[in-house]
Order: C-alpha cells, then structure tokens, then sequence
C-alpha cells in the first residue's frame, strides 16, 4: 500500500506540474510550423500518454482539460476531419490511461488498477473489470490477443480477459507489487509482460513470456528495476526492454536467454523518468532506436551503439515509412533519417514548458499528430504512414494492440 500511494503522488505531483506550466505559457506561433496545419483542438493539454487510430480514422486521445482553476482528465474520440465525436471524462489527474483498440472495435485503457471498456460509437461504458486485489497500479496499454483476449497487468498479476469482460485466467507473478511492463504479443501468441519488486533502482525485475492459455514458458531475472514498455523483433527472435542499472537488454523469444546489454541505455535515476518508459523501437534492418536523454541507434548483433544525436526528451520514437524517425524533444519535435541527419525540426518558442510535445502519432496518410502547448494538432506531411518494420512504435500498430500477429494498419 505504501509504495501504491507513492507511485500515486509522483504521477499526482507530475500532472499537476505540468498543467500549472502549459496554463502559464504562452501559445506557439503557427506561422513557423514546417508542415500546414490541416486542423486542431485547443485546450488540450498533455496526458503523457499516446493516442490510438481506429480503421475509420478516429482518434482516441487522453487529455488533460483545463476547467478553471481545476481540471479533468478526458478520453476524447476525433474524427480524422478534427470533430470531437464524444467525450469520457473523469475529474481526476489520475483518470486514464493509453487507449487500446479491440478487435470488436471497442475502446480498453486502465484506470487504478481497473480495466474499462467502452463502446467507440458513442463513449458509453461496457464494462468494468475490477482488480480483485485493489491494486493502484496497471499497465499502461492493454494488449490485444489474435482471438480479441485482452491481456493487462494490475498489482501482481496478469489478466486475461473476454471482450465482454469475463476472466479466462490470471498469472500471479512472485513479486510484491507490480506487473505493468508490457503486455506485448508475438505471432504464435506468446505474452511477454514485466514485473518487479518496488520503485527502488536496485530492485530486481523479470520478464516473463506465458502461452496463450496462461501457462508459463519462461523467466528471465534482471538485476534491477525495468523502465520501459518492451519492443519485439520477431525476425532476430528477441525482446527488448530497459533498465535502469544495466540499460537496454535483449533477450531470446524462445528461450529467455540473455543476449547482451548496452548500460549507456535508461540511466535515469538523475533525469527525470517518462511515466510510461522511453520505450524502444525496432527498424527494419534490426536496428534498435531508443532515447536516455539522446536518441541513440543501437546495433542488434551487439548492442553497440551505431550513433546518437542531441538530448532529447519525451516520447518514444516513430518510425514512419519514408524512413524517417520522429522523436520529441521536450521543446522541439524532431525528425531524423536512418543515418541520424536532422531533417526537419519544430522548436516550441513559448516560455519555458514541460513536455511540450507529447501525444504523438503517425496517421495512415503520414498525418502527424501531437500536442504542442495546449493545442492539439494535425499536420499534414509526406512521411507516410508507420514503417513495416518488426516495432515502428510503442504499442506496435495505429490501434496499440501490442501483438505483432494483428495487422500494422
């Protein structure tokens, strides 16, 4: 209970934060984008926490909105035309997490330990799968299996679910606390999900890989405490999470073996931590892209580092299929190619700001979306949509479904 209610006041404290300082910046000036600006949404501050693209377009966004001198955090549902279609709301900074797509079209995302679900036409709730153990904490995505199961962690299990919110099984990690690294999915159904200890750097972590009917196939033990959602390379049979002492590691899908680590890699214990992890992506060569502070392209064979390029802050990398890699950079929003050349960059030029640019995705027309300041923008761009690559994103495809069986569009 206690560390619930410590993990509970760090994400209170950062929200907070962060809307005192978008309510207290000036806006950006348009006239200076490089891309045009196709619509957008204001009064809509950052929510840390990426939005999902249903197949009509629609986009499912997590929004902290500002009402007075107080606030709610809100799942919005827009058409690809910028039309709010509906609103879920909740007054609570701690309301919502990433929305996941189902295959019966409905929307999943946690909410303090819990799992929702509601209906896409209209934002109604279906149902609500409460956490028997009254756990605060959860994974940040749903995963989605190939039959419509839908996998989450909260406190230390793991949950598998109809999509009318009936359990089919749950897996008790041996850990006190937290299992809300992943879930992600591999082509044969495999679910990999992390889970570790406490909030202590030094706590150890393990990955576990489970079969479909909730048995277990492996266990892999790191030294300390995961900081990202995991990525899958299926081409190279391999995983790929973070931690804080012995930075990326990659490990084998089908056995659990540990393959190397590179530490330059999640060394945050003096930065300032991403809530859901700077989680790393996988291009189509194999490289991995990933951000500590930079954005760095680590080679699979080795885990050396290819290159890196300036301090950068935020979100987890896209990669889109002109090849290009989108990253935040807290105040700027950059773009890079596979050989880490600048090639486009969008500097936020209010007063100060804190994660400026966040919730950003990649429509299947090369739209880009994200939220600078308080506004919520759609731009639109030549870069083409996500990269057919092995992880072009966290969560995997527009829907976030996390399973690399389902389709990327």
């Amino acid at each position: 209970m206690r560390k619930n209610m410590q993990f509970t006041i760090f994400i209170l404290a950062l929200a907070l934060f962060q809307w005192w300082s978008c309510s207290t910046n000036p806006t950006q000036s348009e006239d200076k984008f490089p891309f045009e600006v196709k619509w957008k949404i204001e009064n809509t501050l950052s929510s840390f926490f990426p939005p999902s693209i249903g197949p009509d377009g629609t986009l499912y966004l997590v929004s902290y909105i500002q009402e007075g001198d107080g606030g709610k955090t809100t799942l919005l549902a827009i058409s690809k035309d910028g039309k709010i279609k509906w609103k879920y709301d909740k007054r609570s900074v701690l309301g919502i997490n990433t929305p996941v797509i189902g295959l019966n079209g409905d929307i999943y995302f946690t909410r303090q330990g819990d799992l929702l679900a509601l209906n896409s036409s209209n934002g109604s709730l279906k149902f609500r799968f409460t956490n028997p153990q009254g756990s605060y904490t959860a994974t940040w995505f749903p995963a989605i299996g190939s039959d419509g199961t839908i996998y989450y962690g909260s406190g230390k299990y793991l949950y598998a679910l109809t999509p009318e919110g009936n359990m089919k099984w749950k897996f008790s990690a041996p850990t006190r606390y937290f299992a809300v690294y992943g879930p992600v999915i591999d082509n044969s159904g495999t679910i990999y999900f992390g889970a570790y200890d406490s909030l202590m750097a030094s706590s150890e972590s393990y990955l576990y890989a489970l079969n479909p009917d909730g048995s277990l196939k492996w266990r892999y033990t790191a030294e300390s405490r995961f900081t990202s959602h995991p990525a899958l390379d299926i081409n190279a049979n391999r995983i790929y999470i973070g931690t804080i002492e012995n930075g990326l590691n990659a490990i084998d899908l089908s056995t659990g073996t540990f393959l190397w680590a590179n530490s330059t890699m999640y060394r945050l214990r003096d930065k300032e931590i991403n809530l859901y992890g700077i989680a790393p992506v996988v291009g189509k060569d194999g490289t991995i892209y990933a951000i500590d502070y930079f954005l760095i392209a680590f080679s699979p064979e080795s885990g050396k580092q290819k290159w890196n390029k300036s301090p950068v802050k935020g979100n987890s990398p896209i990669l889109t299929a002109s090849g290009h890699i989108i990253v935040s950079g807290g105040i700027d929003l950059e773009i890079y190619n596979p050989q880490g050349e600048l090639v486009e960059k969008i500097t936020y030029d209010g007063e100060g700001g804190f994660n400026t640019f966040s919730n950003i995705a990649l429509g299947p027309d090369g739209t880009l979306y994200c939220i600078i300041d308080k506004t919520f923008y759609a731009f639109k761009t030549n870069y083409g949509g996500l990269a057919k690559v092995p992880w072009p994103q966290i969560g995997f495809n527009l829907a976030r479904q996390s399973n690399v069986g389902l389709s990327l569009q």
